[in-house]
């Protein structure tokens, strides 16, 4: 728990600091890094159930933690009096209970509940809710000040369950890595096509397309036969690296592809998006990834998919390519377009950059969220 100094919003903000490193906790690492932080009265709960061995596991050790979570929340409110309850909430079945129960409190000890969704799932866990679900996210839905979503798709997917004037696009940010390791910085990428390095960095799942990626990369390498493939992040399960590995021997693609592992630092992560010409995030399920931010803002093209608020970060032909979920072919043809054309990779990194820069630092972030918060005090 950390605290600032009374400025002018009093705010207790509900989510999780790293480790491990992830969307959420990392959303939230930036924003207690600006000045929204620094200039607000807030105190934050870092709430510790997340984690990639338990991912969707109810087990009695999160049953305690949630219970002394509830009793420390509660004294919060009590002792602080927050005007504001920042709360990132999942949409997950279970832990939407959870959720639930922490909210309620909030809304029946009288603060203003502002939702952060960092996902796009409200309307699938509605949709599939039972008589006692359904009616919880309404009631739920009616009682909050706001619901802070990551783009324009998660917007439309809330308006048919709260008015629109309660949905507010927040977006996301990452720190500016050429500014933080500016000493290790490239100003252009390496001209030669034959030795190229692509890079993905996500959770090693089917849920982030690893079968997209691995069924575009032998037409890939038969064009390009020295281009080398990195897939650095852990492995959805054991079974799945197996599979991986199987097809990998298969399909003889050994020396072209590298399993990196979990990335444990902002250096060795900033490192390997520097020693690639081209970033790959396939995926078939996100709402808004911040390893996209972190292309980016290296000045790497993207190749990635219609999904979630992706295209809100990745221009289509400008700052990289969008194809649609689980299409190989097209993945394929991307990724000769780009290794084969230093030029396209250029001027699409120098366009990924300048949005970075335009839409995407911490700054922005912090502005955003202050410009919301005085919109709903002038209410």
């Amino acid at each position: 728990m950390s605290k600032r100094p009374h400025s002018r919003h009093k705010i207790l903000i509900c989510g999780m600091l790293p480790p491990p490193y992830f969307g959420h906790s990392m959303v939230y690492e930036v924003l207690m890094a600006t000045e929204f932080a620094e200039q607000n009265d807030i105190t934050f709960l870092d709430l510790h159930f997340w984690s990639y061995a338990q991912h969707k596991q109810l087990t009695v050790t999160k049953l305690g933690k949630m219970l002394w979570y509830l009793a420390h929340y509660t004294y919060l409110i009590a002792t602080r009096r927050p005007k504001y309850v920042i709360y990132a909430i999942s949409f997950d079945v279970l832990p939407f209970w959870k959720d639930l129960l922490f909210c309620g409190v909030g809304i029946l000890l009288g603060r203003r509940v502002i939702l952060h969704d960092m996902g796009q799932y409200a309307g699938q866990l509605y949709d599939t809710g039972g008589p006692v679900r359904r009616p919880a996210l309404t009631w739920l839905m009616a009682n909050v000040t706001g619901i802070l979503v990551l783009g324009r798709s998660q917007r439309e997917i809330y308006i048919r369950l709260v008015p629109k004037e309660k949905i507010w696009i927040g977006r996301g940010a990452v720190v500016d890595s050429q500014r933080l390791f500016p000493e290790t910085t490239s100003t252009s990428k390496p001209p030669a096509t034959d030795s190229a390095r692509v890079l993905s960095l996500a959770f090693v799942s089917v849920s982030k397309g690893i079968w997209t990626s691995m069924r575009a990369l032998p037409a890939v390498i038969a064009k390009f036969p020295r281009v080398t493939f990195e897939f650095a992040g852990p492995f959805e399960s054991e079974a799945l690296r197996n599979e991986l590995l199987a097809f990998v021997s298969e399909y003889n693609l050994g020396q072209h592809v590298i399993f990196s592992g979990y990335v444990e630092n902002a250096l060795v992560r900033t490192q390997k998006y520097r020693a690639a010409d081209v970033f790959l995030f396939p995926s078939n399920r996100d709402a808004f990834s911040l390893v996209l931010l972190h292309a980016i803002a290296e000045g790497l093209p993207v190749v990635s998919t219609v999904e979630g608020a992706i295209p809100e970060i990745v221009e289509d032909g400008n700052t990289g390519f969008l194809i649609a979920k689980g299409d190989s072919a097209a993945l394929s043809d991307r990724l000769c377009q780009l290794l084969g054309d230093a030029e396209l990779r250029r001027r699409m990194g120098r366009a990924a950059r300048e949005k970075y820069l335009n839409e995407f630092t911490p700054q922005r972030f912090a502005e955003r969220l202050e410009k919301l918060l005085q919109q709903v005090e002038d209410r």
